[in-house]
């Protein structure tokens, strides 16, 4: 017999044979593990979620970035997993509003999020995203994450440590000038004669304001300005930003004490005041696309701007379908890039990709996020000719490809790159909004000058006889019905209403517990809200009775059967039917300072050269909405006005023309009062209507310069659905509504109903 050591042996030398292919088979299918890309994890992880055809909501910025999911990302995901991709297009402005109401609702409505980093603390402290750590490591995306341009990578994806989105988007500002006017001899000795200095790009604020002034001043005659900006507040508020903290500037004291109105605040704004003078008349109303016009028409040798502009210069894809609206570029081949005078640029917005936290489907819309922002798919979507995303990982700026898109590629990239190694993040904390608003409000002042609000009289009210009791039992018993249907339908609304006036909800707390009066005194002492109702006083005092003067006129011209009567009755109609923000839109067209029929009118009159910035000077504003809203609503007072003047008696007419009565004394003695039953309604009716004026106003200004024509209507809106103060917003509803039924009462108790 065999000893069994012996006999072992062999079977010991098999075993470690075996194991040792073991340890070899599973260091390298860990080897594949790793060597697999993030894209590709997400796309094999995803398979199995996506049985049966599932569908990830994800909320993108309505226009040109849609494109990307919806022409691109979507199919290419729903091709490789199965799952499908809805999109539902928002525009920026109300993204932040859209993805806090469907918080709240709880719906679970969305899946994937697309959002602006600075609002990040406000919505992961609201609990409306989903941390993403644990999913980051359980996908091992961590790594690809650390290949993020720094300044996105560090600003753009935590808020307390924890990671609540994936940096999406390299918006960051750079500036873009003309090199071939930079390179001319005569310039270069004239800038050399006139200051000392060699005509170069500016690296500091003097530097630009001097070269701008001075190629303003040579190149005017042939239609091109030294710079052109981008003017509107939501955009001026990031050029703010970056040039206040590039002199020096903090937003904040020790004490979190706001400081923009410090000594270089005030310095700053009053430079960006002063520079519009060498810019294109009419600038303080440029906004994305004027001010990209204006550059690609070779009408400004200098701007700032965000990345897509270098490629619009540039005329890459300029046959491209979804670019069809982009100005053909003059200056293709002559445009430089550089960094902004500072060297420390905006990360102006941006987005990044997060997950709903009421997803009912969490993992799924991580996965697609994941796949969405990995290396492999983000390059592919940063050189998409119509998605405006803009490279933001170390490999964008030195991918081959993207270099060879045009010869000046490598120095766009290497700008890019300069920009995301030191640029600045905008404002974020808490509740941004709140300090953005006050930036833009600030921003159209200063391009208004000083606001001034109008003051007007109190009209005195018609003395009347108080009706039987026995005719009011008659006439509630006629309208009990109705009143009651109204108030079952309206009850629960206003007692809604009433119980959150009385808690704490904000747009970070839910806090239901009873504050008792604490809204109320804010409201008391709320200086802006009590601003915003004084204007609503004036743009009804003013315009109700225009529109009833007018509307008076317009009827008793058309109380006679004139030829075409009708025709010409239907058309004065028009405007009351149609939508009053697509009439403020209208009217924001005709004022346009650039294409505008008005100022085009008055350049005839007064001279090519004219430029009338109706919707932001402060003599102007109220005139300009004034005008809208009256010719939009004195066919309402004439309908109404010619109805009760066709039901005068005409015996009573005709006796008084025997009579020898002249057309006033008949007007005042005879037709005034039997039409005045009519009117008083009317005039209440409208008075209402003003009283809550909204639509025209946002279509036109917004509520600015500044908040000079917010309404109150307005002034709810910004507090309630931009800034979410839900229960303030609730007391100035029950605050408006006391005061309107008020009103009401007493204007029904001076109407005269029968005679």
């Amino acid at each position: 017999m065999k000893h069994p050591l012996s006999v072992a042996r062999p079977y010991a030398a098999l075993a470690r044979t075996l194991l040792s292919a073991a340890v070899v088979a599973s260091f390298t299918v860990a080897t594949d593990a790793s060597a697999q890309s993030a894209a590709q994890r997400a796309v094999d992880a995803a398979k199995p979620l996506c049985v049966g055809g599932k569908t990830i909501t994800i909320v993108w910025e309505a226009g040109l970035q849609s494109l990307d999911p919806l022409n691109f990302s979507g199919p290419e995901w729903e091709k490789q997993t199965g799952c499908k991709v809805k999109v539902v297009e928002v525009p920026t402005a109300e993204m932040f509003t859209k993805i806090m109401q469907e918080f709240r609702a709880g719906t679970g409505a969305y899946d994937a999020l697309n959002v602006i980093p600075a609002w990040m603390p406000d919505l992961a402290g609201a609990g409306a995203l989903e941390p993403l750590d644990a999913m980051v490591d359980k996908y091992g995306y961590r790594a690809e994450l650390h290949k993020i341009a720094p300044t996105y990578r560090d600003n753009q994806m935590t808020v307390g440590g924890k990671i609540y989105g994936f940096p999406d988007d390299g918006d960051v500002f750079v500036m873009y000038y003309r090199k071939d006017i930079f390179a001319r001899d005569d310039l270069k000795k004239a800038f050399k004669a006139k200051t000392g200095s060699d005509l170069a790009v500016p690296k500091t604020w003097k530097q630009f304001d001097d070269t701008a002034a001075f190629l303003t001043e040579a190149l005017k005659k042939d239609g091109i300005y030294g710079a052109a900006f981008f003017r509107e507040p939501p955009y001026t508020m990031y050029m703010f930003q970056e040039r206040f903290r590039n002199e020096g500037g903090k937003f904040f004291d020790a004490g979190m004490k706001a400081t923009v109105n410090n000594d270089i605040g005030v310095r700053v704004f009053n430079e960006m005041r002063a520079e519009n003078k060498f810019m294109p008349p009419g600038v303080e109303k440029f906004g994305f696309v004027e001010n990209l016009a204006t550059f690609l028409k070779g009408q400004s040798a200098m701007t700032i701007s965000w990345p897509p502009y270098g490629r619009f210069a540039a005329g890459y894809l300029a046959d491209e379908k979804a670019l069809s609206w982009v100005p053909k570029s003059t200056i293709a081949g002559k445009v430089g890039y550089a960094l902004p005078p500072g060297g420390h640029p905006q990360l102006a917005a941006g987005f990044a990709l997060s997950v709903a936290s009421t997803s009912k489907q969490k993992e799924a819309a991580y996965l697609f996020i994941q796949w969405l922002n990995s290396e492999d798919i983000s390059m592919k979507r940063v050189q998409l000719p119509y998605a405006l995303r803009d490279p933001f990982r170390d490999s964008h700026f030195t991918s081959k490809e993207y270099l060879a898109k045009w010869p000046d590629a490598k120095d766009y990239l290497a700008a890019l790159k300069a920009g995301s190694q030191t640029g600045l993040l905008d404002l974020s904390l808490i509740q941004t909004d709140k300090y953005e608003e006050a930036l833009r409000q600030g921003i159209s002042r200063l391009w208004a000058g000083e606001a001034r609000i109008l003051s007007a009289p109190f009209t005195a009210r018609p003395h009347r006889m108080r009706p039987s009791s026995r005719d009011r039992r008659f006439r509630l018993s006629l309208v009990a019905p109705s009143i009651f249907l109204l108030l079952l339908i309206g009850i629960f609304p206003l007692v809604y209403l009433l119980v959150v006036s009385f808690q704490g909800i904000t747009m970070t707390e839910v806090d239901t517990s009873f504050q008792g009066l604490r809204n109320f005194r804010l409201l008391f002492d709320d200086e802006r809200l009590w601003q915003s109702l004084l204007h609503t006083v004036v743009f009804t005092v003013i315009a109700l009775p225009i529109e009833l003067v007018l509307g008076l006129a317009m009827a008793q011209l058309f109380i006679d059967r004139l030829p075409g009567r009708q025709v010409f009755v239907a058309l004065l109609v028009l405007p009351v039917v149609v939508s009053p923000i697509v009439a403020g839109a209208t009217w924001s067209l005709m004022f346009d300072q650039r294409f505008g029929p008005i100022n085009d009118v008055l350049g005839w009159i007064l001279g090519p050269d004219t430029t009338i910035l109706w919707t932001i000077k402060p003599d102007l504003v109220y005139p300009a909405i004034l005008v809208a809203e009256i010719w939009q609503w004195t066919p309402f007072m004439f309908l109404l006005l010619l109805a009760a003047l066709s039901a005068v008696d005409k015996s009573q007419l005709e006796a008084a023309a025997i009579d020898g009565a002249g057309w006033w004394r008949t007007f005042f003695r005879i037709v005034l009062p039997a039409i005045w039953p009519v009117m008083a309604i009317a005039i209440l009716i409208r008075a209402l209507d003003l009283f809550r004026l909204f639509d025209i106003i946002w279509a036109l200004t917004k509520g600015g310069p500044g908040t000079m024509t917010e309404t109150v209507s307005i002034f709810a809106y910004v507090k309630g659905f931009q800034q979410f103060e839900t229960s303030y917003t609730a007391a100035v509803a029950l605050m408006i509504i006391v005061l309107l039924s008020a009103i009401v009462m007493a204007a029904l108790k001076k109407i005269e109903l029968t005679r």
